[in-house]
């Protein structure tokens, strides 16, 4: 997280937060507990929104690697689909090996109807 979003976040938790300025340099930003006591609320809330940003964070690129990894799976699908094509092409060009050239096509099939799992 940038610096200004741990400020917004703390905002929202409830924290106080600003900026000091000194005589001399740039001004300080703070965060502070509303109560002079205790933070414990407001370290509560903040935990629990950093948590929820997190899991939202998570499972944004979980889905993002799910598609990659599917995609991956499909191209690599096609492709040995695509070889055994090929192949079953060049065989089938042999008399005595029709058989082979069959079941190559078949094979292209077969891997072409897998099914692809995240």
């Amino acid at each position: 997280m940038t610096r200004d979003e741990i400020v917004k976040l703390a905002q929202e938790s409830g924290f106080r937060a600003g900026h000091i300025t000194l005589t001399s340099g740039d001004p300080i930003a703070f965060i502070a507990p509303l109560s002079a006591t205790s933070c414990i609320v407001e370290l509560e809330r903040f935990a629990a929104a950093e948590r929820e940003a997190c899991a939202k964070a998570c499972d944004e690129r979980a889905e993002a690697w799910r598609a990659a990894h599917i995609a991956g799976q499909r191209a690599m699908q096609d492709r040995a689909a695509e070889l055994c094509e090929q192949f079953s092409l060049a065989v089938l060009e042999s008399e005595w090996a029709n058989g082979y050239a069959v079941a190559l096509k078949d094979a292209a099939c077969g891997i072409r109807a897998l099914e692809v799992k995240p």
